[in-house]
């Protein structure tokens, strides 16, 4: 598991690798040096980051062999899956709105 530092305030906090993030983001709000809006705006922002993440990895991994449409359904479930079934974090971490996406999953 990679744990990411968090800089809330101009002070980093770095979990432990048995502390979730969530946990770590409570603690911090706990004590007052965090907001529950900058919490969740760092939640979400790593679910972008992850979803952004299995797309250039679905994309980079041994696409000679695979036509675009198996690709694409591919990096679709793949997004989905690392935005935590959120479809609007996995819709912009795709590049596509939210709609095209909907349309994507239908034809798949």
């Amino acid at each position: 598991m990679i744990v990411e530092p968090i800089t809330v305030e101009e002070e980093t906090v770095v979990p432990s690798p048995n502390a979730s993030l969530l946990a770590c983001l409570t603690a911090q709000i706990l004590a007052g040096r965090l907001s529950v809006e900058d919490a969740r705006l760092i939640v979400k922002r790593r679910e972008y980051y992850r979803a952004q993440a299995a797309l250039r990895e679905a994309l980079d991994g041994g696409t000679s062999a695979r036509t675009l449409r198996e690709i694409t359904d591919a990096a679709i479930r793949r997004a989905i899956s690392e935005a935590g079934g959120n479809l609007s974090v996995a819709a912009r971490a795709l590049g596509v709105g939210k709609t095209t996406l909907y349309r994507r999953m239908r034809r798949g």
